[in-house]
């Protein structure tokens, strides 16, 4: 991987040069920032750097800070005035004291060092500049190794959600040479496939063709690394129960399993959240498809029609905190597509469930699927064959359920097809199924 390569090009120049500064890891939940900074600690241990792993207060904390490097609090600095002027003597216990810095603290130490700072995105909460002393500490400690100007290579690796860039820059640190931001998007899909391939072959033994089970899995992590795991543990465990043979009912279960490791980490986001915020953030993108922008003006909007104007705000930059809002230039989306999905389908309580809406949303949740599953189809089958199946899936996933024959019965009027047009765009199959209904 090219940001490795290029991780260890720095590890390398930072060592000779004495110096260091600070790359910066940004994207959604699940996208393998934690992943990748514990590879990156692997590499800089492998070439004798200390790491540790930081939180945000340990930038002004010097007795947290001190027990995560691993090295002793610094004695006070004993200072006194002479002629108007400030001259440090010397660091000792006794006469006028101030107390070590954090930034003291990591010049005492010589050894190459790299700091991991995860859920970075928290930093400006968690040092307001209206905590003025420990913020003035925090930017001198975030500025030094930034600069390079510690006494020893020191890294700071800041990795969190899409408030972490404004976050390091209420810190001072705006400018990032291009090779040290880092914004990490879904995996392709030939490189989620190959993952998969090498979990199921290395790790898992498996027997045989495994293209179904690589299929199965791609179609439901849109390249998210988190999502891809939630599916590869429980097939790791099946393999080891049937010794490699890669069965269909062994299938069925790992599938069953990830999308129930996939609803836990969407409901490990909004933990946080009451259900009426939940509903109000829904209700606000219900009609935007998913990775589709939305403004904030319109996110709040929907927040006022319950809650303050202070406790709006609050909500909606807990939301972008937590991830379930990403920034985009002047506009915000769900940075995860499929917690679009499910967001709406399981807090958009306030809309009215018309049968056309019911009908929207599972074309909505059924046409990005049609062609991912094409390769079920056989003898060069329209993949047409599948939409009552995914269909059926989809309209399970509906806050209030509805039977099928309800839904082809209601939901078919004058506009139906229009709708499956607007919804489907150019995909003539999920078109073509409106003129059988």
């Amino acid at each position: 991987m090219k940001i490795l390569d290029d991780f260890k090009e720095l590890l390398g120049r930072a060592k000779k040069g004495n110096s260091g500064t600070s790359i910066l890891i940004q994207a959604a939940p699940g996208a393998g920032k934690t992943a990748l900074l514990h590879e990156c600690a692997r590499l800089a241990r492998a070439q004798r750097w200390q790491t540790a792993e930081i939180a945000p207060d340990e930038l002004f904390d010097p007795a947290e800070l001190s027990k995560s490097l691993r090295l002793p609090l610094p004695a006070k600095r004993q200072e006194t005035k002479m002629g108007g002027n400030v001259q440090v003597l010397h660091r000792e216990s006794t006469s006028e004291h101030y107390p070590p810095t954090t930034l003291d603290i990591l010049e005492s130490g010589r050894k190459p060092l790299l700091l991991l700072l995860d859920e970075a995105q928290t930093t400006a909460a968690v040092i307001p500049r209206s905590r003025h002393e420990q913020f003035t500490i925090a930017l001198k400690f975030v500025k030094a190794v930034h600069d390079g100007k510690v006494g020893r290579p020191v890294i700071l690796i800041a990795a969190g959600l899409g408030a972490t860039s404004a976050a390091f820059k209420s810190l001072g640190i705006s400018r990032i040479d291009p090779g040290c931001r880092i914004n990490l998007e879904p995996l392709s899909e030939a490189s989620r496939r190959t993952v998969i391939q090498d979990w199921l072959l290395e790790e898992g033994g498996a027997k045989g063709d495994p293209a179904p089970w690589i299929h199965a899995i791609v179609r439901e992590t849109h390249g998210w690394p988190q999502h891809i795991m939630a599916y590869v543990w429980p097939a790791l465990k099946q393999l080891k129960l049937t010794e490699g043979e890669l069965t269909p009912e062994g299938l069925k279960t790992v599938l069953e399993e990830g999308r129930k490791g996939r609803i836990e980490f969407y409901e490990a986001r909004v933990t946080e959240f009451e259900s009426k915020e939940l509903h109000c953030i829904a209700n606000a993108v219900a009609d935007v498809k998913p990775g589709e922008r939305v403004s904030k003006e319109k996110v709040m909007d929907s927040l006022l029609q319950t809650f303050s104007e202070d406790k709006a705000e609050v909500i909606f930059k807990r939301a972008l905190h937590k991830g379930v809002l990403d920034k985009r230039k002047n506009d915000y989306i769900i940075p995860i597509p499929s917690m679009h999905d499910w967001l709406v389908s399981n807090y958009a309580l306030e809309l009215k469930r018309t049968p056309k809406f019911n009908w929207y949303l599972v074309a909505w949740m059924t046409n990005s699927e049609v062609k991912a599953r094409a390769y079920e189809c056989t003898f060069n089958e329209d993949p047409a064959i599948l939409l009552p199946q995914l269909t059926s899936d989809a309209l399970k996933r509906l806050p209030s359920p509805i039977s099928g024959q309800e839904w082809v019965f209601d939901a078919v009027d004058a506009d139906t097809e229009d709708v499956i047009w607007t919804t489907a765009g150019d995909n003539k199959t999920m078109g073509g199924l409106g003129s059988h209904l």
